[in-house]
């Protein structure tokens, strides 16, 4: 019997193992999403409320209220982790994302476990191993369970509080796991509020326990044990940690229509359907059938999960969207994750009433319908849900296009205000947004875009660059006022697809456009578009600066990295009387680096001084590129201009006399 029972831990925790390798490469594979741009709204809200307690940040005091009271467990244990993560993987908003995250896949994958462990205390193998594999591969639980966020730990604890309790209530020698449950739903509260009737599974256990003489005494002590538990804690969160200042939000709905909420049949009916919504449709029929097979047990007189038991579980899978009605009504994208924790529980009942279908069904056909019932949820329900998570996966692998605009505008542009629409409203905000950057830059948020001209924009509000959608940008190309907004600006890049990549397609232009407009071919794929001069003065004067910054476009990359040079001398012959030398672009965007058809790449400010021995007289200057470990110019090809040298003539200037 021992062996038996051996063989089948065996067989059990590989088939879990199994399990959880398949939950975690999906889980891991998509944890990363986006980063270093953290996407989700509320991972930035927990992140600071942590830096609010460590004394690093310092909100607004119109809006420091909004730092107060939140659930303390979650900030806590971030409090704890941040310095190790800033010592580890360095500081900032992402890299902390990126590591909590981390921690909510593997709280995730503590919560399939502890379903399949539960199931399987209950009703054995094929019970867990089916909890374990709904949970595993249910979307929505993949995809919220993921984030930097409190709400992936409340499963994981109301699963302990009820794991616990089913083991106190099974196991005789472990009542005192009771006492445990309560102190795993105390935890679940401090990481979410709403979950009050996590403690509920323990408390009951205990109650049973006075039921039965023998167990009176251990069970008074438990439950009296549990009293003050709660109590001191209530206590403390009322008294001490002033728990009532996060009544501004979620909070304010509940105190002000919570007991309306709980009273709306509608609300409860619709947060009971998201519970079950993880598991796809089909679920409702197997729960159906294993409800008729736990009857017929019953009815004949087998073995089956007791009644107290289911009671533990109905409790939860209740009482949990119950109390979410009173600030939230559920949707598939937006608050389901104040469900998950009962959908956990329903889990638990899917493994159930699975192994109830197989049990009722004579002995000698069980292996069949087992291998039949198990082709049914593979065929109609886990490979759905797998096919529906591939995608999401190979989505969140994908680099973000904000990570991509905001790192190449520290590579490649002048600091300058940006106008930004709300998919850009954190490109530039690393404090919410958590892109690493080396300037900071302000940007002003706008819905309407052409409420005012690039002139206007940049004039009246200081605005350098704006960032347009690409629906946005082919709206404007339908209509002649529109084109002419798109044309008084400078087209810097397009952050389109190909390559496939998350986040808003869009056009990036700077407000203004060069001096002068230029169509100069250097080689097979370089072209020069423009540049800017300026002077030290109106006229141009031995020994004072000329300033140059010169644009640039290819058609393809270059086949070699090339420096600019830019050299002033006489009309009549090539001598070089002043020089300067520079990358084309910034000294991070060699030429192997251009590639992109849409991008004008600029160069930095070149200052070119002239002599101050030189003879007022008019002068011509000379520009070209050449491999600058060879020497080797590259020429410029079909240009009117005059080319010596592989040289361009660019333009005559006239140094005036002192």
């Amino acid at each position: 019997m021992a062996l038996n029972q051996t063989k089948r831990d065996w067989v059990f925790q590989l088939g879990l193992v199994l399990i959880l390798a398949l939950a975690t490469a999906l889980r891991f594979g998509g944890v990363g999403f986006s980063l270093p741009y953290v996407d989700h709204p509320d991972e930035p809200n927990f992140y600071l409320v942590a830096q609010y307690w460590r004394g690093q940040f310092n909100p607004n005091p119109d809006i420091e209220y909004l730092y107060r009271g939140y659930p303390p467990a979650y900030i806590a244990l971030q409090v704890v982790l941040l310095p190790q993560i800033e010592g580890w993987r360095g500081s900032g908003l992402a890299e902390a994302v990126r590591v909590l995250r981390w921690l909510s896949a593997l709280a995730d994958l503590a919560t399939l476990v502890l379903i399949a462990l539960t199931a399987r205390q209950l009703e054995g193998n094929i019970a867990g191993w089916i909890g374990g594999v709904c949970w595993a591969l249910a979307p929505l639980v993949v995809k919220n369970n993921i984030l930097a966020l409190p709400d992936p730990w409340v499963p994981t604890l109301t699963m302990a509080a009820l794991w616990l309790a089913v083991v106190a209530y099974k196991q005789s020698d472990r009542r005192w796991w009771a006492l445990l449950s309560v102190i795993a739903g105390i935890l679940a509260i401090l990481f979410k509020y709403p979950v009050l009737s996590v403690i509920v599974p323990g408390g009951l256990v205990s109650l049973l326990m006075l039921t039965r003489p023998s167990e009176r005494h251990t069970g008074l002590r438990i439950l009296v044990s549990q009293a003050l538990l709660v109590v001191a804690v209530a206590g403390w969160l009322w008294f001490g940690y002033q728990f009532s200042d996060a009544f501004y939000a979620e909070g304010a709905e509940a105190t002000t229509n919570g007991l309306s909420n709980m009273l709306n049949p509608e609300r409860l009916s619709n947060n009971l359907y998201f519970t079950l919504y993880p598991f796809q449709p089909g679920i409702i029929v197997l729960l159906l059938g294993g409800l008729i097979a736990w009857w017929l047990l019953g009815l004949h007189g087998q073995s089956r999960t007791e009644m107290p038991v289911l009671a533990l579980l109905l409790i939860l899978i209740l009482t949990i969207p119950w109390l979410a009605a009173t600030f939230s009504l559920v949707t598939e994208s937006n608050r389901i994750r104040d469900v998950l924790p009962a959908s956990a529980v329903v889990a638990v009942v899917i493994g159930l009433a699975a192994a109830w279908i197989v049990k009722v069904v004579p002995s000698r056909y069980r292996t069949l319908a087992t291998a039949g019932l198990g082709t049914m949820l593979l065929v109609g329900i886990w490979l759905p849900s797998f096919r529906n998570l591939l995608p999401w996966v190979e989505d969140a692998q994908r680099p973000d296009r904000r990570v991509w605009l905001r790192e190449w505008f520290d590579q490649n542009l002048d600091p300058g205000a940006v106008l930004v629409d709300a998919d850009n409203h954190k490109t530039f905000n690393p404090i919410w947004g958590g892109i690493p950057h080396r300037q900071w830059v302000d940007w002003i948020e706008t819905d309407s875009l052409t409420s005012r001209s690039p002139a206007q924009w940049r004039d009246e509000q200081g605005i350098s660059y704006v960032a347009v959608g690409r629906s946005e940008v082919s709206r404007l190309e339908q209509s002649p006022e529109g084109r002419a907004f798109l044309e008084v600006m400078l087209p810097l890049r397009d952050f389109y697809a190909p390559p496939l990549a998350r986040g808003p397609e869009m056009r990036f232009y700077r407000l203004w456009r060069m001096q002068t407009e230029a169509q100069i071919q250097f080689g097979e794929s370089i072209q020069l578009i423009g540049y800017d001069l300026e002077s030290e003065s109106q006229a141009i004067l031995p020994g004072s600066s000329i300033t140059f910054r010169f644009y640039w476009k290819t058609s393809s990359t270059p086949v070699d990295n090339y420096s600019l040079f830019v050299h002033l001398s006489t009309l009549d012959d090539y001598d070089v009387l002043a020089q300067v030398d520079s990358t084309p672009a910034t000294a991070e965007r060699p030429t192997l680096t251009w590639g992109d058809r849409s991008e004008t790449l600029i160069s930095p400010r070149l200052t070119l001084r002239v002599p101050p021995e030189l003879e007022p007289g008019t002068y011509r200057l000379m520009i070209g590129l050449y491999n600058y470990t060879t020497g080797v110019r590259l020429a410029p090809v079909g240009v009117d201009s005059v080319v010596e040298s592989d040289a361009l003539q660019l333009m005559d200037v006239t140094i005036a006399e002192r």
